[in-house]
């Protein structure tokens, strides 16, 4: 399973309801716009256009993959990302 930060500005066409409905058991929201996703899209480009964030789907918004992280969080955002990254 990959794990992609999602970044949406407050202005985007995507909102949270989107996110849960794409990545149903997969999402932690981080704060207000910015999610942690995981999915088996293999990049960054599948989730925006899951998302429809781009051209086609006329969302704004950034996915950055993450293969490496490091910070201070909520103790259930560390417990789902190791879950996530053995499935």
């Amino acid at each position: 399973m990959n794990c992609y930060l999602v970044a949406l500005p407050p202005d985007s066409a995507v909102r949270e309801a989107s996110i849960r409905e794409k990545f149903p058991e997969r999402h932690v929201p981080i704060q207000e716009g910015v999610w942690v996703v995981a999915g088996s899209q293999p990049t960054c480009a599948d989730v925006c256009k899951t998302l429809g964030i781009g051209p086609q789907g006329d969302a704004i918004g950034i996915v950055i993959k993450m293969s490496e992280y490091n910070g201070f969080a909520q103790r259930t955002l560390w417990e789902r990302l190791n879950l996530w990254e053995d499935e």
